[in-house]
């Protein structure tokens, strides 16, 4: 009963119509035989409809793509463009992989747009979903009128339709068929096929050769016709077919990879910073670009062998001759390298001179501030102020300018001039340092470019987009070769995605976060502004390094002559100090800020010239809110604050409220209760530090002989409203 079921359904002229329409037989191929394709179909998917990292702002590379500063006609032409060369790519990736599957085909004339056409249901269907995310993400998050968004999908699909036309003239011009190969064939409306459907496989072929059946296909968008026979060709002469089209796709692909190229060698002039979004479809072509150059010699052995290439260049990237080197701008590497060892942290550990000294100097600056606001404020004994912010990308340091210039004007500049300690961590630092150097500059009446603006435009300038520079390199330099370098100090540096932040940040900041340590030595020591620390993660070890142009040995020293006994570890390096040899306090600022913000993917680890090579990566590693380095100041210095101020007021700038609402457990299947324990770890991490500093905070009344206070100003980032952790920010963020 069940066979002659089948046997019935099978027999159905309606369900042959379908079940071998020639675009449903290509759907199936690439499930059962092109995996890795429909693997970036999923990747895309899932970015558009925000199922992917969301809370990174991921999607809003494609929702929301801005161009020279705009999300506009243009910026969406430019992610058009883009993606009609992803479409195209993949569509020459599956013709080379199973144009040989669908022999009749190459009786066709024109057979690759004939294959375009019938494959295109997934890119339909990607395009109709893309659109309807934009609208509704324009509309809903960055406000746009409807005449806005309307010229935002016409700008999409101009550039989407631009690129189709090129690549379809193309190949239109350039591919031949079996008539222009051979001078042989009939006209293309001969419908002849065999009333009797022929076998599923055809067996006198190699297994992997064998063909799929076909009725029916498009051989336009608005016109069906069945497949024509195809038994009485020479095999070969179909096959000759197929190989002078995959020839000529290869020109094709050269121009395109040498236009990548190109991109990525402009990538630094504004006009060339395309989208991030543009970018990820570039990343994604030249992937299958490169695939496509190989599989005609590999075939079904592509994948594999493209697997065993990746993990043999990672090993090869470890090996001292092929590694490459993720340096930092303004770091001497010239010189020979620095040990790095317990020998010497407990040297530095063990140097009481160094500690002394710089705990003079420290106290040298204490008396400077106090100088300076016991004249201004005619208080005996002033309140002394540290300001913490967190990491969090565009959103805290959006968050911690706009916050502390708003504060700080409201108070007369009180917040400034009473702050002792500046310390954060990735995006809440650089709000930070930006808003100490603009506001030192304006209390100054300084004619530069930072001093002219006001609070609106500086806080314009620091969000801008930081996204579309990172991702251009990645698409263009850093996934496949480096040819960009920079000069510093007679030090030459190849440029990765790292320097693409860091150039951009240095231009979102008006360039005046772009000056060495040595500039603010003489400045924050005369207390003319507050001390800075940054504390970025030492990937090797755990510990923090800490990098200010005053001398630290107070903050790295654990041991006392009270607690010999105990066998503390040396929770952090000073940077001055380590790289004595290497000009430390030449190393810009904005450098430095670079290191304490290189995010996980986003930004790579930075390795110093250390024996052996230490990787640097986020300040938020270890501390999130730059607590440490504040509690151990306080400690240090207690009696002198005890003796001279009226008490310690830390104001903490937070990019999320405090107090979080417990999320319920979801269902764990056999994988997840495997995966979630490092997932749930991760995701409690910063709330993890929390828990820690409250401790310590709650005992520094009990030390510190002075009124402490604490202040918290949270930013309400809620999970249904939740500003993305990206270093792009959407018009609603």
């Amino acid at each position: 009963m069940p066979n002659a079921l089948f046997n019935r359904i099978t027999q159905n002229k309606q369900y042959n119509s379908v079940a071998y329409f020639f675009p449903i037989q290509l759907l199936l191929v690439h499930l059962k035989k092109n995996q890795s394709l429909v693997f970036f179909w999923l990747l895309l998917f899932g970015l558009i409809t925000q199922s992917i990292a969301p809370k990174y702002g991921t999607p809003y590379l494609f929702l929301t793509p801005e161009y020279l500063g705009k999300v506009n006609y243009v910026s969406f032409g430019i992610i058009g463009f883009s993606c009609g060369g992803f479409i195209l790519a993949y569509n020459l990736a599956s013709y080379i992989r199973n144009s040989y599957r669908f022999p009749f085909l190459a009786t066709l004339s024109n057979p690759f747009v004939k294959y375009y056409i019938n494959n295109s249901i997934l890119p339909i269907v990607f395009l109709v979903v893309y659109m309807g995310y934009v609208i509704h993400f324009q509309r809903t998050y960055e406000f746009k009128s409807i005449a806005e968004v309307t010229g935002c999908v016409a700008g999409f699909l101009s550039g989407f339709m631009l690129f189709q036309l090129i690549g379809l003239s193309y190949f239109t011009k350039t591919n031949k068929d079996i008539v222009q190969l051979f001078g042989i064939g009939g006209d293309e409306k001969d419908t002849s096929n065999n009333k009797t459907k022929t076998p599923w496989k055809n067996n006198y072929d190699k297994k992997e050769d064998r063909d799929w059946y076909v009725e029916t296909y498009f051989s336009s968008f608005t016109s069906i016709r069945r497949a024509r026979a195809y038994a009485h060709y020479d095999k070969q002469m179909l096959r000759a077919v197929y190989s002078q089209n995959h020839s000529n796709s290869t020109l094709f692909q050269i121009v395109v990879f040498i236009s990548l190229v190109g991109l990525g060698l402009l990538r630094d002039y504004p006009l060339f910073s395309i989208p991030a979004g543009a970018s990820t479809f570039l990343a994604i072509t030249m992937g299958l670009m490169i695939s496509n150059a190989v599989y005609p010699f590999l075939r079904g052995w592509t994948t594999i062998v493209g697997i065993v290439t990746v993990f043999a260049l990672n090993y090869l990237s470890t090996t001292p001759t092929f590694r490459i080197i993720n340096k930092l701008e303004g770091v001497n590497y010239s010189q020979p390298n620095v040990p790095y060892n317990n020998t010497i942290l407990n040297a530095f550990e063990n140097d009481d001179s160094a500690n002394i000294n710089d705990y003079n100097e420290g106290l040298a600056y204490l008396n400077n501030w106090y100088a300076k606001v016991a004249t201004s404020t005619s208080q005996e004994k002033p309140k002394l102020i540290i300001i913490n912010t967190t990491g969090g990308g565009l959103r805290s340091t959006g968050w911690s300018t706009r916050l502390l210039s708003y504060t700080d004007s409201t108070l007369n500049h009180k917040l400034f001039n009473n702050a002792v300690l500046l310390t954060g961590a990735s995006g809440g630092a650089i709000g930070l340092a930006f808003w100490r150097q603009f506001t030192y500059e304006k209390m100054h009446n300084s004619t530069s470019d930072v001093s002219v603006k006001n609070s609106k435009e500086l806080f314009n300038n620091v969000t801008g987009d930081i996204l579309n520079s990172i991702m251009l390199s990645v698409a263009t330099n850093d996934l496949f070769f480096r040819l960009k370098h920079v000069t510093h100090n007679g030090e030459t540096y190849t440029k990765d995605r790292g320097f693409a932040l860091q150039d951009v940040l240095n231009k979102n900041t008006i360039n005046c976060l772009n000056k060495p340590l040595s500039y603010y030595a003489p400045l924050e020591s005369k207390a003319a502004m507050p001390m800075l620390i940054l504390a970025p993660t030492i990937m090797n070890d755990g510990r923090r390094l800490l990098i200010s142009p005053q001398p630290l040995a107070y903050l790295t020293k654990r041991k006392s002559n009270n607690h010999k006994q105990f066998n503390f570890l040396t929770e952090a390096v000073e940077y001055t100090k380590l790289f004595k040899q290497n000009n430390p306090m030449q190393l810009p600022l904005i450098s430095a800020l670079r290191l304490s913000a290189s995010f996980p993917l986003v930004s790579p680890t930075v390795a110093l010239p250390t024996k052996p090579y230490i990787e640097v990566m986020d300040a938020g590693v270890r501390d999130n809110f730059g607590v440490l380095s504040s509690i151990q100041f306080l400690h240090t210095f207690k009696s002198w604050i005890a003796q001279n101020t009226s008490g310690v007021v830390l104001v903490q700038v937070r990019d999320r409220v405090k107090q979080f609402e417990v999320s319920a457990a979801a269902p764990a299947g056999v994988a997840e209760s495997f995966i979630s324990p490092f997932g749930n770890y991760y995701g409690n991490m910063f709330h993890i530090q929390d828990y820690s500093y409250d401790e310590q905070l709650k005992y520094i009344p009990s030390w510190l002989g002075a009124p402490f206070d604490v202040v918290e100003f949270n930013l309400k980032n809620s999970e249904k409203q939740n500003i993305s952790l990206s270093w792009h920010l959407t018009t609603k963020e």
